[in-house]
């Protein structure tokens, strides 16, 4: 299988994880303007899209790189386009409708950027401001768009603003109209929304700064987002420091994942079928500090992690029943990985 990592260095990587052993050995990488530090690939299109985050290296505003997957996965950079804001640091794609929607940290702003028949990125055709702070004076002192996430059908945005401690939608969205903003919904002051995940009629939001995970109900005509529940991502006797980062939902929708960076661990969740709601389940040592991101891949058996201050990337095995991960002794070095995805391969 191959995945795509990408990070806080000059290069961008083409990897193979064994699917029986979970060996993985680096393959291709390519040049980077600098930091293509978060990735999506579009199966449509075969390109891979990267966050440059130029504006954390003094190098010019944010910008939004694309690389052609050729037929044997090997990359190839066919251009790029400005992000409408400094750092970008998440994306999304739809491939229904042609776009990618882009995050941008500092800049406090949402692009939405058209995509060609070739899967090219053109100019941003729109720039969502968000405004307010939160009570974290060192974290919320601005609007701080973190994470976006477009509903199953493509339809609609979920964007998780960090500093405003909000999940804000945008609708609706097809080919002939443009998207504006729709709903908000506020979860408590100084949580830090980072990313979030959808399963079935539930999301899932992982808080970075309150190491939390809160489960909302999504009304299906709406996309209206109502909180369930809200639940530590961390061992009830843990207190040292902690950020939480990513979040991800087994492919079989029975286990949920959270990356804990302090505890340098991955948090296991049961979730409930039929309530959506979350149980832990434990929590599995990633070997290194700060695991920025990982990804799980297609068929559920392995999680390949980005271990950011250690420079590397590792494997383990899941197990089907608990979930739980089992370090595979193998890892491919990279500087400040900071994110790891699959293709469809």
């Amino acid at each position: 299988m191959r995945c795509f990592i990408g990070g806080f260095g000059p290069y961008l990587y083409m990897a193979s994880l064994d699917p029986e052993t979970g060996a993985l050995d680096l393959v291709d990488s390519v040049t980077t303007p600098a930091n293509a530090a978060y990735l999506v690939y579009s199966p449509r299109f075969r390109m891979l899209y990267a966050c440059v985050e130029t504006s954390a290296s003094s190098q010019g505003p944010g910008r939004v790189a694309a690389y052609r997957v050729d037929d044997s996965g090997m990359l190839t950079a066919v251009g790029a386009t400005e992000s409408c804001g400094d750092r970008p640091c998440h994306l999304a794609v739809s491939d229904r409708h042609g776009l990618l929607a882009v995050a941008n940290y500092l800049g406090g702003t949402v692009g939405m950027i058209p995509l060609g028949p070739d899967g090219m990125p053109g100019s941003t055709e729109q720039c969502f401001e968000h405004a307010g702070s939160g009570p974290n004076r060192k974290r919320q002192e601005q609007p701080h768009p973190h994470g976006v996430t477009f509903s199953s059908g493509g339809r609609r945005l979920y964007v998780c603003d960090l500093g405003t401690d909000e999940v804000v939608s945008y609708a609706p969205l097809d080919p002939l109209s443009r998207m504006t903003r729709e709903a908000a919904v506020t979860v408590a002051p100084g949580s830090g929304p980072r990313h979030l995940v959808l399963g079935g009629d539930h999301a899932y939001l992982v808080n970075e700064l309150s190491n939390t995970v809160c489960v909302f109900s999504v009304e299906p005509e709406s996309g209206a987002l109502s909180q369930q529940q809200e639940i530590s991502t961390l061992p009830a006797d843990y207190t040292a420091r902690n950020t939480a980062a990513e979040i991800a939902l087994h492919p079989s929708g029975r286990h949920l994942y959270v990356s804990n960076r302090g505890h340098d661990s991955i948090g296991v969740f049961h979730r409930d079928p039929a309530t959506g709601l979350l149980e832990l389940s434990g929590h599995f040592d990633v070997t290194g500090p700060s695991p920025r991101h990982f990804a799980i891949d297609p068929t559920g058996r392995w999680c390949v992690v980005a271990i950011h201050d250690g420079n590397y990337v590792s494997s383990f095995a899941l197990d089907e029943n608990t979930g739980l991960g089992r370090y595979s002794d193998s890892v491919v070095r990279v500087a400040a990985p900071s994110c790891v995805i699959f293709s469809e391969a």
